[in-house]
């Protein structure tokens, strides 16, 4: 059993009905401070939902029961949404009065710890690199600066972000009876970079060319497709696409080969 020893103490009723210490009634989840000078072992053994805290000292000085200490409670049902360079997290505060405020931090860090005030319950991070796993850890902290050891969810944020569609787009048949059409274009711009265009060829019927669709570099700007049909109409679709696959919804043009 620890000793208490400081004259001024907070208790804490954490079962579901009141109960009495030295004459005072607590009841359940209500704190009370009080200048009872000590708590005896026959106190503490008489009603095992008691907590005392010192309020003299701000050192982490719990004493629960039978003399084992205590830390504040994680948050419960840690859950995050993940977007495009962020995150939100979402978790349950603990109903222990003497929370004060949650610590979110992360790692890889990016600008954390940060604090958040109770009751708030949520916290969007932002400032994320879109495929990186982060691991987000949600703490509890009391008025003394006592912290829980934390829940923890990982969570990867992702770009849902498309690039635009190019811009410029034109199909112009090859000289004499080449069968061949080039295309050209002016590539987008994308919040997180274009990675490539992708290049669909077929008839108007629908009926895609061999090959098709093709993967063209970024910077690029031009295809050349050869082993058309001479004299048949296709259409050339022309999507930017990003580095994490979101594709433009596309324009088309359409030629005919001689």
């Amino acid at each position: 059993m620890k000793s208490v020893q400081y004259k001024k103490y907070r208790y804490h009723v954490s079962g579901t009905a009141a109960v009495t210490v030295r004459s005072l009634t607590f009841y359940p989840n209500a704190y009370i401070y009080s200048d009872v000078p000590l708590l005896t072992a026959a106190d503490l053994a008489a009603n095992t939902s008691i907590i005392v805290e010192t309020d003299l000292t701000l050192a982490d000085t719990w004493i629960l029961a039978a003399g084992t200490r205590a830390t504040p409670v994680n948050p419960t049902g840690l859950a995050g949404t993940v977007g495009e360079g962020s995150v939100r997290l979402n978790w349950v505060d603990d109903t222990n009065v003497d929370v004060t405020s949650i610590e979110v931090s992360m790692s890889p860090n990016v600008g954390g710890p940060f604090t958040v005030a109770k009751g708030v319950q949520t916290k969007l991070v932002t400032g994320l690199t879109d495929g990186t796993a982060y691991t987000f850890t949600v703490k509890t902290v009391d008025g003394a600066g006592n912290k829980s050891s934390g829940a923890t969810v990982i969570k990867t944020p992702t770009d849902a972000t498309p690039p635009a569609d190019v811009t410029r787009l034109n199909a112009v048949k090859g000289a004499g009876a080449s069968q061949e059409v080039v295309v050209t274009w002016v590539d987008p711009a994308d919040n997180i970079g274009l990675d490539h265009v992708e290049l669909t060829v077929e008839t108007l019927a629908g009926v895609a060319f061999a090959g098709s669709p093709f993967t063209v570099a970024a910077a690029a700007q031009t295809k050349t497709v050869t082993g058309l049909v001479t004299n048949t109409m296709y259409r050339f679709t022309v999507k930017g696409v990003d580095a994490a696959g979101n594709k433009s919804p596309g324009i088309a043009t359409v030629a005919t080969p001689l």
